[in-house]
């Protein structure tokens, strides 16, 4: 019974819902349309650090809002338990912690808990001459706890694993136009205690972006999963100001949006981006 609850729930994690919150605000604002997309670290395609100026410190939040008035009044409802990522990084390498995934499930006599959380470690650098690469290790930690009432006697199962995930990505950048491919899931394993092993979907993506001029690009992307239908999106962003970003982005699978903008300030970037009812912002602080 415990065995069938708990491989149940695992399947729920769809591939899409494993990949976690974002680790930067930027990208659920240009709807995921990021594989060819650089200027922020960008783990979605790792090769990209390789074409960061600089690194820093960035910490994401997340919030689901409940109406406009929630939206706009955000600063307020932002506690530190909605941090969803922690980001370390610098050209060529970074380390960030994820939040994947937290799941509560309640019936009449059972309730089940589980999470999910990431550590990762990414390089890249040249590989030849406007061609770059990308290497991320992941490791996973999964805390699993079942309570139940079975023939009027409660029991509690409780059980953690360990996992590991391996993503490739390469960019190509010439003047005004780069293109960008990634591999997630290559290699993958989740181990448990007591319950048989679990394998991420392998998936892949292609993309390009398009910078016809300084202040604006334009980006279209192609996502698969293993056994999935083909997925496509689209971003452009608008950068009037030195100081200011705007950007948005559509899939079309599911027909939704997101929309965000980026402030800089100083040795800090503001970014705050909305999409499918919920908020992101993320901080990050430049370092010199």
């Amino acid at each position: 019974m415990t065995m069938f609850i708990f491989l149940f729930l695992i399947s729920l994690i769809n591939p899409s819902e494993f990949g976690g919150l974002p680790a930067d605000a930027s990208v659920p604002g240009l709807a995921y349309s990021v594989v060819a997309r650089y200027g922020f670290p960008n783990i979605d395609n790792v090769s990209a650090l390789s074409l960061l100026m600089r690194g820093g410190v960035a910490l994401t939040f997340g919030y689901v809002p409940q109406s406009i008035r929630d939206i706009l009044n955000y600063g307020t409802h932002m506690k530190f338990r909605n941090l969803t990522a922690i980001s370390l990084y610098s050209k060529n390498a970074a380390f960030y912690y994820r939040l994947i995934n937290r799941k509560e499930v309640k019936t009449t006599n059972r309730e089940v808990e589980y999470s999910i959380d990431e550590f990762s470690l990414a390089i890249s650098d040249m590989l030849y001459y406007n061609l770059y690469g990308g290497l991320r290790l992941g490791y996973y930690f999964v805390r699993f706890g079942e309570a139940l009432i079975k023939d009027g006697i409660p029991e509690v199962n409780l059980d953690t694993g360990n996992g590991f995930s391996v993503d490739l990505g390469m960019i190509y950048k010439i003047k005004g136009i780069c293109v960008g491919v990634s591999l997630k899931n290559v290699l993958s394993g989740i181990y448990y205690s007591k319950f048989s092993k679990d394998v991420l979907n392998l998936s892949g993506g292609a993309g390009i972006n398009v910078e016809p001029l300084k202040f604006f690009s334009f980006s279209l992307d192609g996502f698969i999963e293993k056994n999935g239908k083909p997925n496509y999106s689209s971003a452009l962003r608008i950068t009037p100001l030195k100081w200011i970003g705007i950007f948005a982005g559509y899939t079309f699978s599911d027909k939704s949006y997101g929309i965000g903008m980026e402030l800089h300030y100083k040795s800090s970037d503001f970014v705050i981006s909305y999409r499918k009812k919920a908020v992101f912002v993320t901080w990050r602080y430049i370092l010199q």
